[in-house]
């Protein structure tokens, strides 16, 4: 990297005199070779496993004895409160770094789990564990992409405090302040949700919002008002300018204009944690406003902007580049720059309202067609109404954030007005909760599509612009190749017949697809469907599903029996299953284990000790045996 710095650098000083083409080439060759090396040597920094002072090196199976600090708000959960923390040393072993994630159980004083406090734990540390189930999203990727490898679960007794760090942090300032935030607002006179959409509208945090009103954001299409996003901070900017620019019209102190905008946003990225949508609007309207005090800004240095701002950003954390808030932020607003004044443009009318609606409207199409890709791969659903819920809920979600300010001030006279805009808020967002009739759901869509339909959008975008009818014509070849494709991945999931057993703890799942039908087992609640199953039954391209409750499944060639009551025993020997499924910690005798059964599985509603005697049981007699909760999901094909 450092010989292709040095050779960036002579070439640099070549160019800014006359050169020829191939000298040109052999920069932006140079350059091309030079960020690609940084970027693999920012990768590698930011790792925290190559730090030799990372605690992960001194993690044994036993408990230890170790110190951290806490270094962000506590999530209360129904027995115990998450923390992450840092991990500043072990018994004897002092000056470590790195993060785990720690969950001390309930009941414990949570103001001993405020940022900043440092505590002493006796604890194990284990690695968070893979998915169990096909397409079952992957917590233990997620934490690793955010630098968090280990997980630790603490009893309260095993918890003591040492008192507060020492060292200042402006990361625990704002979370500090973020903390001060969220207390101010659970000790006015809100109610209980409209407390909760204050704290996520000012600080970004959501976490004690129930999964029932999150879904319903979701489902509307509006769930980036929850997260502190480029709209929050947008908000903020435009009443920034708005009043310095009332109060100095003739710009005689720009600089001082310039300085309280930027302070009062990087304050604000600062109480949200510095999530990587805030950080982007922040570093583009700093690099706005200092182009518009000082230079000739315009409209078209803003893709520049956009580009410098990520740029800046994954030096900082180049793994954000997975980070599902920073790719649908930039697409966004990428989406946003590209095609919202064509769509603005459409209409012009004399009244101001009308103008004013139809430039939301746009704003909000151009974004959803930016994100379109991303939010179908990622969630697999799409809010039918979106337009008309971010005409409401964005302005509504606007004034609850600046009447929130004024609940900070100690003015608890305006929460009547909070309360009544948080709940018809929620009033409107649950409209649209309806499958089928309020969005889009279990849609099937694959990395393939992903890239065909981001292609695809680029090219009818760039026809848009410039009238190339070659684009035209690309547009058209791309959409026949992605349905050429798609049919025959269609035609082999319609053709596929098997039977899949999921692992769900202290539960039973099955499912039978056979061809376009699937016929699914279980009596789970929404939470855990939603979680385990669902993505991968969304796999199966909208196959007709139907509960019935079933035991024994038979093709030609395969049997299949689920045990799940010590009645149903005499069923093996009179049935010869080829699969014998062991469920609700049903016990299995010598007897019982014909040497007609081909494999005994345990699922996740037996506990560990079943699941040993049932392994040892197999051993003796050399039948293959499949524990769902050591080796996750198991499918028999048909």
């Amino acid at each position: 990297m450092l010989i292709s710095l040095v050779v960036l650098i002579i070439l640099f000083y070549l160019n800014r005199k006359q050169v020829t083409e191939k000298e040109k080439l052999s920069f932006v060759l140079v350059s091309d070779l030079f960020l690609f090396l940084a970027g693999f040597y920012c990768c590698y920094v930011y790792d925290v496993k190559n730090d030799p002072s990372y605690f992960g090196a001194y993690v044994n199976s036993e408990q230890q004895m170790w110190v951290g600090e806490v270094k962000d708000l506590s999530v209360e959960k129904e027995k115990f409160y998450k923390v992450l923390m840092s991990v500043k040393g072990f018994q004897g072993k002092t000056q470590l770094n790195g993060n785990a994630l720690v969950y001390i159980k309930k009941p414990i004083d949570v103001t001993q789990l405020k940022p900043g406090m440092v505590l002493q734990l006796e604890s194990n540390f284990i690695q968070p564990p893979a998915p169990l189930n096909p397409h079952e999203f992957n917590y233990k990727e997620f934490l690793e992409r955010k630098n968090i490898h280990f997980q630790s679960f603490v009893d309260p007794e095993n918890v003591q405090v040492l008192g507060e760090s020492n060292d200042f942090s402006v990361i625990n300032f704002g979370l500090e302040i973020k903390h001060e935030i969220k207390a101010c607002f659970e000790n006015s006179t809100l109610n209980k949700e409209a407390a909760q959409l204050c704290v996520a509208l000012l600080t970004g945090y959501d976490d004690e919002i129930d999964t029932e009103t999150i879904n319903a954001f979701a489902h509307s299409g509006t769930l980036h008002v929850l997260s502190v996003s480029g709209l929050h901070t947008g908000i903020l900017y435009a009443v920034l300018v708005f009043v310095l620019g009332w109060i100095d019209r003739n710009r005689k102190y720009k600089f001082l204009q310039l300085a309280i905008i930027s302070l009062s946003l990087w304050f604000f990225a600062l109480i949200t944690g510095f999530a990587p949508p805030v950080l982007r609007a922040v570093i583009m309207l700093n690099l706005i406003a200092i182009g518009r005090a000082y230079y000739s800004y315009s409209s078209q240095h803003s893709v520049n902007i956009l580009s410098v701002s990520a740029f800046l950003i994954l030096v900082f954390d180049p793994l954000l580049v997975y980070d599902t808030g920073f790719l649908l932020s930039y697409s966004a607003v990428a989406g946003i720059l590209y095609f919202e004044p064509g769509f603005t443009a459409l209409v012009d009318s004399r009244y101001w309202i009308v103008n004013k609606v139809w430039q939301l409207t746009s704003v909000s199409l151009a974004a959803q067609i930016a994100t379109l890709p991303i939010t179908l791969y990622l969630f697999h659903q799409f809010p039918l109404w979106f337009i008309f819920s971010n005409l409401i809920v964005i302005p509504l979600c606007t004034v609850v954030m600046f009447l929130g300010f004024l609940i900070l001030l100690k003015l608890n006279f305006v929460a009547p007005l909070i309360n009544g805009c948080s709940s018809f808020i929620f009033y409107c967002i649950h409209l649209t909760d309806g499958r089928d009739s309020g969005y889009i759901d279990q849609i099937d869509f694959t990395w393939s599509d992903l890239i065909f339909l981001t292609a695809f959008i680029i090219a009818v975008a760039i026809f848009v612009k410039h009238r190339t009818y070659v684009y035209v014509a690309g547009a058209a070849v791309l959409l026949i190749l992605w349905q050429m494709i798609s049919l025959f991945e269609v035609a082999e999931k319609k053709s596929e017949t098997h039977l899949g057993i999921y692992h769900i703890n202290k539960q039973t799942a099955v499912d039978v697809k056979n061809k376009g039908i699937i016929n699914f087992n279980s009596e789970l609640n929404s939470s855990n469907y939603n979680y385990h199953v669902k993505p991968n039954q969304t796999t199966y391209n909208y196959a007709d599903m139907y509960s019935l409750g079933f035991d024994y499944v038979r093709s030609s060639n395969v049997s299949f029996l689920k045990l799940s009551s010590p009645e149903q025993k005499p069923l093996i020997g009179f049935l010869r299953p080829d699969y014998l499924l062991v469920s609700n910690n049903t016990q299995l005798e010598e007897a019982y284990l014909t040497k007609n059964v081909r494999m005994v599985i345990a699922d996740g509603s037996n506990n560990y000790n079943n699941i040993k005697e049932l392994k040892a049981l197999c051993d003796k007699f050399a039948v293959p045996f499949h524990a769902t909760r050591e080796k996750g999901y198991l499918q028999l094909n048909l």
